[in-house]
């Protein structure tokens, strides 16, 4: 009896602190803070073959500004959707000419980039495949990133 209320309050607790967690990200105030979130839709179709998924990168076009970065940082992507993830692993291309934007790691719910704060452009780069609760692949998005 005793173990099964343990086991109780323990699994209460827990989706509590899940439940925060998710509540805190959702507005702006758990984890590493995020330069873009990175959410998923799914019709949630029985089979991997037949599941389709829509990859929102909030915002689309992300965009710094040299006068405001005088020197190289790290931009921080966050998956915000629960159940989904970078598997370990996770090759990222860097979106630039050589040397701007690079050191691209995906894994878990964070992808992150050096952004070297030198150069003016736009670039796409790529969020790489992520794989559901279930382990199918979700496709990956092409958004864009600007130093002005």
């Amino acid at each position: 009896m005793k173990t099964i209320l343990v086991a109780t309050v323990s699994a209460v607790a827990l989706s509590g602190c899940a439940w925060l967690q998710s509540l805190g990200e959702k507005i702006g105030i758990a984890g590493t803070p995020a330069d873009a979130r990175i959410y998923i839709t799914s019709d949630g179709a029985p089979t991997c073959e037949r599941r389709t998924f829509d990859v929102q990168v909030v915002p689309d076009r992300l965009v710094f500004k040299l006068s405001e970065h005088p020197s190289a940082f790290t931009i921080h992507w966050r998956v915000s959707t629960i159940g989904y993830s970078f598997p370990p692993g996770t090759k990222v291309t860097d979106p630039t000419p050589p040397g701007e934007i690079h050191g691209c790691t995906a894994g878990g719910q964070a992808m992150n980039c050096v952004n070297n704060s030198k150069t003016r452009g736009n670039w796409k780069y790529t969020v790489p495949s992520l794989k559901d609760k279930d382990g199918c692949t979700v496709p990956p998005k092409d958004p864009i990133i600007a130093n002005e």
